[in-house]
């Protein structure tokens, strides 16, 4: 039987998914009763907890998954769903790098466009 690369597959497969399921139901419940009284309206209300609850679902999700299918290369009968699940699993893994990376150097253009526009804004207000 090849449980453990079955387990592999769908954790692996149910990371990214799940994780979005976890934390937009915690967003829901954060601002629909607003514990902390905070403007909800504001982009970043509550994104400690969203950002923690989702980065726990994938890191749990992504350890089972890596876990099953090394032991599923051992243990399974046949060792191709374990394979197939690490070859998923570093897929995942690679791909939300470099969308990470990808977010960071947007976010990073953004603040310096941003500090640029500032700084005319003053250098135009001290030649006046």
């Amino acid at each position: 039987m090849n449980k453990d690369g079955k387990r592999a597959i769908i954790c692996a497969a149910l990371a990214l998914p799940l994780s979005l399921v976890v934390s937009g139901t915690i967003a829901w419940y954060l601002k629909a009763n607003n514990p902390d009284n905070v403007d909800i309206t504001a982009g970043l209300a509550y994104l400690r907890p969203i950002l923690v609850s989702a980065f726990v679902t994938f890191g749990v999700l992504m350890l089972v998954a890596f876990v099953s299918a090394l032991r599923g290369r051992r243990r399974d009968a046949s060792p191709e769903l374990s394979t197939l699940g690490l070859a998923l699993i570093i897929t995942l893994v690679l791909v939300s790098l470099v969308a990470g990376v990808a977010s960071n150097g947007a976010s990073k253009a953004e603040d310096r466009y941003r500090d640029q526009q500032t700084q005319e804004f003053f250098d135009k207000l001290k030649n006046q």
